[in-house]
């Protein structure tokens, strides 16, 4: 199915298009040149509620080359109205009757208008105002200070679930109410509510995601990852929303920000990006936020990289599916904060780690699913091994088990010592050993590599890396334990992901590579093949750092390769046929990406592969 194109158009650019009749036939002539479908027009935006006349003015110029729809920002705040967050002015207390009120009519008015409305990711409970606290207290009995509630949400996981419990019922009953309103005027309305990119505080904020899948008609997500964030994270965040709403995911919009400070403009690399994982996720919609900055002069670069990214993706289309196989990440939602794991599927992402996501009651036999620090209390570990699904626990998950959080059969999941377990909580290692050679990167940087828990193992298990530190003592950093059917795998090394990613030797990430390898089938390696007969003579130094490039395992007889550096890539795709059952590789589908050799065997191609800097290519096979 052909990804649709659409752009959406903020109150203020409303403004400005009926104004000046030169930038509205620029609009008009960019979206055409550009292969738009679909335009979203606002009408509310921080407390400006533009009357139905100037909404349809505008309508009325797109809707003879355009589907159009309407767009709302409630949940924004501006001077004159109710209750703000007092930690961004900006943003409204939906608690408040005052502005309600406002989001109503914004609503309403929209829907005597158009047939489809998108509502942007504002609409959450922002607020720990003196009337939410005031509820907050009244459901749960409490009698918390604003500043007492506001201590206790960093690390009192009771008082987080409390208030993700009252910021969803709040949020859910609002939501209703809205919808409501909305199809009082227009039965017919398909009303679709957008969330944002930051996953990880939306049952803070009260977005429960099954809930709002049943009381909107569609879910959009945004894949924005600005500059200082992890841009696979941009297609991870559609398969997590996919994973638990189902074919209720709309599409995706992402903007030109950067999110460090706003309105600063992204690099347009990074801004492409996001175009390349949100085309990959396989949506039916991409919306492009907002109008008319995409004919100004700020953003001409940005513009025409992205024209050429759309070129080759559409080339591509027909192999991107919704359908991957990788390291499961539970299609789950949990209040709990998670400080050490915090967005860690969008690191291993960069790691060339092949990621999906899959409802809990779907993993099964043979899968591998990720485990981290927030699911240790919510799911249940140990049934899963007797399942025959094998578990890659991160540091703090770990950590949490050590604590006693599965109790004493908790240490014998993870092979630990039931009487003194832990070594050290974090040590800084040096560099690392499989016991075949040491590794280290000192060139011109740091050579600490924080670890941790280290932990006394109890009984055979199976070391596949080990952290060396300054005194030459030696302890497991990456290790296995088999339960039979399953293995658990604990990765001392994952504490502080971002230095895994950035700082850690690459023997290190690949030693997670291999473990992962042997679940999907699929794996990035930088162990070029070397022998006499290969063309391509590289030493390890210079192929030494694979970071920032993602692999993606299609169902569909292909594997997406983004490499986001700004330089080439050599490395090799290793393919196991007996979980793929595919003969071979037959080329890539852009050109970005040339096999330099392919070696097979009985079950397994390795093809050593250069990827072009700053593309993306797919990897076909039969």
């Amino acid at each position: 199915m052909k990804t649709r194109l659409a752009l959406y158009i903020t109150t203020y650019s409303v403004k400005d298009l009926l104004k000046n009749n030169e930038q509205l036939d620029l609009l008009l002539r960019f979206l055409k040149d550009f292969g738009f479908e679909k335009v979203y027009i606002e009408n509310y935006r921080e407390g400006m509620l533009l009357n139905t006349d100037v909404v349809s003015r505008l309508a009325d110029a797109f809707e003879k080359d355009f589907r159009i729809a309407g767009g709302v920002a409630i949940g924004t705040w501006g001077s004159g109205m109710g209750d703000n967050a007092d930690w961004w002015r900006v943003l409204a207390c939906i608690s408040d009757d005052r502005n309600m009120e406002i989001f109503e009519k914004a609503v309403v008015q929209q829907a005597q208008i158009f047939d489809e409305i998108i509502v942007d990711d504002f609409w959450v409970n922002w607020c720990y105002s003196q009337r939410d606290l005031e509820n907050f207290n009244k459901m749960f009995g409490l009698n918390l200070s604003n500043l007492s509630l506001l201590k206790l949400l960093q690390f009192d996981e009771e008082i987080q679930r409390m208030w993700s419990i009252y910021s969803r019922n709040l949020l859910e009953s609002l939501s209703k109410r809205i919808v409501s309103k909305a199809r009082d005027v227009n039965k017919g309305i398909d009303i679709v509510l957008k969330v944002a990119e930051w996953r990880e505080e939306f049952l803070h904020r009260g977005l429960d995601l099954y809930a709002m899948a049943s009381i909107f008609d569609g879910i959009y997500v945004g894949t924005e990852s600005r500059e200082g964030t992890y841009r696979y994270g941009s297609l991870f965040i559609i398969d997590y929303i996919r994973g638990i709403v189902g074919n209720k995911l709309r599409g995706v919009w992402f903007d030109s920000y950067n999110g460090l400070g706003i309105p600063t403009t992204i690099a347009p690399e990074f801004f492409v990006e996001q175009l390349w994982y949100s085309f990959l996720g396989d949506v039916d919609e991409i919306t492009f936020f907002q109008g008319l900055e995409y004919v100004s002069r700020d953003r001409e670069e940005h513009v025409e990289l992205a024209r050429n990214v759309l070129h080759n993706l559409r080339k591509i289309e027909d192999l991107v599916t919704s359908s991957r196989l990788g390291l499961i990440s539970i299609a789950l939602q949990i209040a709990v904060r998670k400080p050490y794991d915090n967005y860690v599927e969008d690191v291993l992402g960069l790691m060339g780690i092949p990621i999906t996501v899959k409802r809990y009651e779907d993993i099964g036999q043979n899968d591998m699913v990720l485990v981290r620090e927030d699911h240790v209390r919510y799911i249940d570990i140990a049934r899963l091994i007797d399942r025959g699904v094998s578990v890659f626990l991160t540091a703090s998950a770990v950590e949490k088990i050590v604590e006693g959080a599965l109790g004493i059969d908790g240490y014998d999941i993870i092979g630990i010592d039931r009487d003194s377990p832990i070594i050290e909580r974090i040590i800084e290692a040096i560099g690392f050993t499989d016991g075949r050679s040491f590794y280290s990167r000192s060139h011109r940087k740091q050579y600490v590599y924080p670890l941790g828990p280290v932990l006394k193992t109890s009984g055979k298990v199976l070391v596949h890396m080990y952290a060396v530190d300054r005194r030459g003592r030696v302890y497991p950093a990456l290790y296995e334990v088999n339960h039979g059917n399953a293995s658990v795998f604990v990765a001392p090394i994952t504490r502080y992901p971002h230095n895994l990613l950035y700082h850690f030797p690459e023997p290190v990430r690949q030693a997670i590579r291999d473990i992962v390898y042997r679940y999907v089938g699929v794996k990035m390696d930088f162990r070029i093949q070397q022998d006499e007969e290969t063309t391509l003579q590289l030493n390890q130094a210079e192929v030494a750092e694979v970071s920032n490039t993602s692999v993606i395992v299609y169902n569909s007889k292909s594997i997406a390769i983004v490499n986001n550096n700004m330089h080439q890539h050599y490395f090799d795709i290793v393919v196991d046929r007996s979980k793929l059952n595919i003969d071979r590789i037959e080329g890539s589908a852009l050109g970005n990406t040339v096999i330099e050799k392919v070696k097979e065997r009985e079950n397994m191609i390795r093809a050593t592969v250069k990827i072009s800097r700053h593309s993306f290519d797919i990897l076909k096979y039969r």
